[in-house]
C-alpha cells in the first residue's frame, strides 16, 4: 500500500473528529514545553509549627511567601509517622500495607513504579539530595532517579542525627538546578530533602537563641535554619530564569511529638502532631488558594503527574488527583488511611480520618484484642479527649471502614505479586 501524500486524508480526518480533539492533532507538531518539577521536601516538619499553618512565632518567613503563592492543603496526613514509610507512599501512592516499608531494615521493592520513574520515562531529567538514611539507596527510593546524591548519609549512623545538612542540601540542589539548566529544551525534576528538624535538634548561632533552648524550642530554631536555606534554594531558580516554568511543591515527611500525649520524637503512635503535614503546591498560572478538605500524601503523586501534563501510567495508585481541589470544584469527601508498626513494639496501629472523625486502633501483634481511640476532630483537634466508650455507634461505623481500607492495600498488593497479612485476624472488644 503507498502512502498519499496530499493533505486530503488529515483534512477529511480532522472534519470528522469532535471539536475539542482538533487542536489536539493541529497543534501537536509544536507543543509547549513541559513544566519543571521541583519537590522541597522536610523530613520532620509539623504543619502548626508553619507561620502560613498559624503559628505565631517566626519560624518559616520563605516558606510563608512561597504559600502565599501557592494551592495550600489545611489537613494534609502523612501515611505513615516516619521517614521511610512515608517517602515510600509518597513516591508511589501506595498505603504501608500495600508497599510493606514497615521496619528500619524494610526495603522498597522494585516491583512499584515511583514517580521519578514515570518522569524519566517520559524525557525528564531526575534528581535528588537527600539528607536521611531511609531516603539513601540501602532502602530502594532512588528508583527513578538518575541523578541520586546521597553523600550526605553516608557517614557512620551514630553520626547522622547530629548532621547539619541544611547548608550542603541546598548547594547539592542548586549545582544541579544550574547543570539542568544548560539543556533548558529537556524538562527536570528535583526532589530536596532537607533533614534538619529532626531529633536531636541542633543549636544554631544567630537562630536558636531568639527561640529558646528547650527541645520544642531548638526545634522551631531547626524549621528557621532549614527555612533561610530552602531560601537560597528558591533564590537560584528565580535568578536562572526557572521559577515560571517549574511546579514547586512543599511536603513534610512526618510530625513530631513534644509530649502532647506523653510521647517524644516521632515513629510510634498516629496523633495528629506525627502525622498533619504541610503540603502545598506552587503552580505558574495557577490562583492561591487555601483547602481545608482530608488529603493524603499517596495523593501527592498522581496531583502532580496531572499538574506536569504527563499521561497518567496504567498502574495502580491508592491516591487520587487533588487538581479538582485545586480548582475550586466540589468533590466528595476525602477520608484516608494512616498505618505504623512501630519499630521495637509489638503493636500495629492504623487510622481512619475524615473531616469530623479520627478513629486510632491498636492491635497486638501475635494475638489480643484490638482497642479504639475516637476523636472529635472538630471540637477537639488537638485528639485529647477520646470518646471511644461514649460513642460506640462511630466506633463499629469507622471500624468497617478501616477494614475496607486496608482489605484495598492488602488487594493493591496482590496486582505488584505480594501477598500480605489478612485483615480477618483483627479481635475486636
Amino acid at each position: 500500500m503507498t502512502r498519499d501524500p496530499s493533505p486530503a486524508p488529515r483534512l477529511r480526518l480532522l472534519l470528522t473528529l469532535p471539536p475539542l480533539l482538533v487542536p489536539l492533532l493541529v497543534g501537536c507538531s509544536d507543543p509547549e514545553p513541559r513544566r519543571n518539577l521541583l519537590v522541597i521536601a522536610v523530613g520532620s516538619l509539623r504543619a502548626d509549627r508553619l507561620g502560613n499553618y498559624g503559628y505565631e512565632r517566626p519560624t518559616s518567613p520563605v516558606l510563608d511567601r512561597l504559600c502565599a503563592e501557592s494551592v495550600v492543603f489545611e489537613d494534609a496526613h502523612a501515611a505513615a509517622p516516619w521517614t521511610l514509610p512515608s517517602f515510600a507512599s509518597l513516591l508511589t501512592s501506595q498505603f504501608p500495607t500495600t508497599h510493606a516499608c514497615w521496619q528500619f531494615e524494610d526495603r522498597l521493592a522494585n516491583a512499584f513504579t515511583t514517580l521519578p520513574e514515570v518522569l524519566r520515562r517520559v524525557g525528564y531529567r531526575t534528581g535528588a539530595v537527600v539528607s536521611h538514611v531511609f531516603l539513601g539507596r540501602g532502602h530502594g527510593l532512588r528508583q527513578g532517579f538518575q541523578d541520586f546524591d546521597d553523600e550526605l548519609v553516608r557517614a557512620p549512623a551514630e553520626e547522622l542525627h547530629h548532621l547539619i545538612s541544611s547548608p550542603e542540601v541546598s548547594d547539592r540542589a542548586i549545582a544541579f538546578l544550574r547543570r539542568a539548566a544548560v539543556d533548558a529544551s529537556r524538562p527536570w525534576c528535583l526532589l530536596a530533602h532537607y533533614g534538619d528538624p529532626h531529633a536531636i535538634y541542633k543549636t544554631h548561632p544567630g537562630i536558636t537563641e531568639h527561640f529558646g533552648p528547650k527541645p520544642p524550642h531548638r526545634y522551631d530554631g531547626e524549621i528557621a535554619f532549614a527555612d533561610q536555606h530552602i531560601g537560597r534554594l528558591l533564590a537560584e531558580l528565580e535568578a536562572l530564569g526557572l521559577t515560571e516554568r517549574t511546579v514547586i511543591a512543599l511536603v513534610g515527611g512526618h510530625g513530631e511529638e513534644f509530649g502532647e500525649h506523653g510521647g517524644r520524637s516521632h515513629g510510634r503512635t498516629l496523633f495528629t502532631e506525627v502525622e498533619r503535614v504541610p503540603l502545598a503546591w506552587r503552580v505558574p498560572g495557577t490562583r492561591p488558594r487555601r483547602v481545608s478538605a482530608v488529603v493524603s500524601l499517596v495523593d501527592f503523586m498522581p496531583t502532580t503527574i496531572e499538574l506536569l501534563g504527563v499521561r497518567r501510567p496504567r498502574l495502580h495508585m491508592a491516591g487520587q488527583s487533588l487538581r479538582p481541589l485545586m480548582r475550586g470544584e466540589p468533590t466528595a469527601a476525602r477520608p484516608t488511611l494512616l498505618e505504623a508498626r512501630p519499630n521495637g513494639l509489638k503493636r500495629d496501629l492504623a487510622a481512619y480520618v475524615d473531616e469530623e472523625w479520627k478513629l486510632v486502633e491498636d492491635v497486638p501483634r501475635g494475638g489480643g484484642r484490638a482497642r479504639y481511640q475516637l476523636f472529635d476532630r472538630r471540637a477537639d483537634p488537638g485528639e485529647l479527649v477520646d470518646l471511644a466508650a461514649q460513642r460506640p455507634e462511630i466506633v463499629d461505623a469507622l471500624c468497617e471502614r478501616l477494614d475496607e481500607a486496608i482489605f484495598g492495600a492488602e488487594a493493591a498488593a496482590g496486582m505488584f505479586g505480594f501477598v500480605r497479612e489478612g485483615r480477618a485476624a483483627v479481635r475486636r472488644e
